[in-house]
């Protein structure tokens, strides 16, 4: 009797645990690795492998998280990026790297003799619902890297984030997933059963915080947000809906620093300026109300405003500070969206 409780037991173990959202069928479960697998790339940042990557443009368009570069961006770092199967291991260059959305970086690879990639089809995520399977594809840090890894679960629900409401570049609204996640995931798909992406995945959870961490469910950010991305590279081969402000901006000279205040502790400073209300040696205080601290806060908080917007630029002028609305440009990546 006693055994029969224990094999009870272990059934109700592995099917709440083990077995967890076995939905897709073992055909569907490797078609869908075939299908996804050769479009799945890593991230090297000097050297080392940062994360995971997918092809969205056939020119050689992938994207991954912006936290799995931002350090590379910050150090000036060299990026690669490989693709590895059953052939071996192809490694490209990147041209650029662009940060599309609060979590999200676009870069551009460097194909070889013309050579085009396959680009995987982005699901529309908003018709997504629970209990849906997906699956996680990607270069998990820990385990072999001579293939991409699969793990499947089930879309458990919409995880919804708290947001600053006034930052344009945060996204709120996450997909969580029972299915593991671990380091090394992030910026890698999260695809469907006909191996469409629904999400891109972003973190995960930890369920055992010590010195033995033990990941848990992953969260995903859904695919609406490359949207816009997908339509303006289709159609035009470029991200145009970058707002732009038209200055030349510098880090404010150390003499200058005698008309900063604490409220204002700016020090970026406007060198040249096509924008009538703003005018050389102006020092931008906050754009929108948010605190401008570093030249790259002016593009962060600009470059997903409409352009024809406009936006509230405070100054520092001669220890008086001035605000204005003024309007928004669009900025358009010739050099790179070619």
């Amino acid at each position: 009797m006693k055994s029969f409780y224990r094999l009870c037991a272990y059934a109700v173990f592995y099917a709440v645990f083990g077995l967890g959202a076995s939905i897709a069928s073992a055909d569907d479960y490797s078609g869908v690795y075939n299908i996804v697998a050769p479009s799945v790339c890593d991230v090297y940042v000097n050297e080392r492998s940062n994360g995971s990557c997918f092809v969205i443009d056939a020119r050689g368009f992938v994207i991954t998280n912006f936290h799995v570069v931002d350090e590379g961006l910050t150090n000036n770092s060299g990026f690669s990026v490989g693709f590895k199967g059953k052939s071996g291991e192809r490694r490209y260059g990147v041209e650029s790297v662009m940060q599309i959305h609060h979590d999200l970086a676009l870069m551009k690879l460097l194909p070889k003799n013309g050579e085009l990639f396959v680009p995987l089809i982005i699901a529309d995520s908003r018709a997504v619902r629970a209990a849906e399977p997906v699956f996680v594809l990607g270069y998990p840090m820990g385990f072999p890297d001579d293939k991409v890894s699969v793990t499947k679960g089930v879309v458990s629900y919409l995880y919804n984030i708290p947001k600053n409401q006034n930052d344009p570049l945060e996204f709120n609204n996450y997909f969580w997933i029972d299915g593991l996640v671990s380091p090394g995931n992030s910026g890698g798909p999260m695809v469907n059963k006909k191996g469409e992406v629904i999400a891109i995945t972003t973190m995960m959870s930890l369920i055992v915080p010590n010195a033995f961490n033990v990941y848990g469910p992953g969260i995903g950010m859904p695919s609406e947000v490359l949207d816009s991305a997908i339509k303006n590279l289709a159609s035009s081969g470029k991200i145009i809906f970058r707002g732009n402000l038209d200055l030349m901006l510098g880090t404010d000279p150390a003499h200058y620093a005698y008309f900063l205040t604490p409220e204002h502790s700016t020090r970026v400073r406007v060198l040249q300026s096509e924008i009538p209300d703003l005018l050389p040696n102006d020092l931008i205080a906050t754009i929108n109300g948010r605190p401008v601290k570093v030249e790259r806060d002016v593009g962060r908080y600009i470059r997903f405003q409409p352009p024809g917007s406009t936006a509230s630029v405070c100054v520092i002028r001669s220890v008086t500070k001035h605000c204005y609305d003024v309007p928004i440009g669009s900025l358009e990546e010739e050099n790179i969206f070619k």
